[in-house]
């Protein structure tokens, strides 16, 4: 079944973040074209319509609800960049960045992203649903500095903890809450 596309106003609905802020994020390239894969269905500037697939809607969502939780644009920017690459280093085809947007996306019950102190990050990838045979296995990311990818200091207990749960806002967008 082919769903129809998303709107910045159906992302706004479902997920209870704003709309301003779902604009902010596109506005401001947050999330860069390169990342959404949908330079096709984009337009430049105000009041142009923009449609998401679910994929894509997504990892507008992922980014716009990390400025919600309090993270900086800057900071925002970064932690998507070292998360999608730290999916396509689980691919064993590279196919840019929309391939590791959708595993990311398909795998999304299995993942906990979180960030801590606006310094470090880790993904944490689930039990029970860390991966298949159809799937490439995606293992977890330990505390890794943002800026610099080396692991955190040994005995690292974070004071701040952002922690986003990707599942809910997958299932979300396809109209299943997990």
């Amino acid at each position: 079944m082919v769903r129809p596309p998303l709107k910045l106003a159906d992302l706004a609905a479902k997920t209870g973040i704003s709309l301003r802020l779902f604009r902010y994020v596109i506005d401001n390239e947050v999330v860069s074209r390169e990342q959404l894969a949908q330079t096709d269905t984009m337009g430049e500037g105000r009041g142009v319509r923009r449609e998401f697939s679910e994929f894509s809607g997504f990892i507008v969502s992922l980014a716009a609800g990390m400025l919600a939780a309090g993270l900086t644009r800057q900071l925002t920017k970064t932690v998507l960049q070292v998360f999608f690459n730290w999916a396509s280093g689980h691919m064993e085809f590279r196919h840019g960045p929309a391939s590791s947007n959708f595993l990311v996306f398909c795998r999304a019950r299995s993942i906990l992203l979180e960030v801590a102190d606006a310094t470090f990050m880790r993904v944490v990838v689930l039990p029970g649903v860390a991966g298949d045979s159809s799937t490439t296995q995606l293992r977890s990311m330990e505390w890794t500095d943002i800026a610099t990818g080396k692991p955190a200091p040994d005995g690292y207990t974070p004071m701040i903890l952002v922690r986003l749960g990707l599942g809910w806002l997958a299932g979300t967008l396809c109209g299943s809450k997990e």
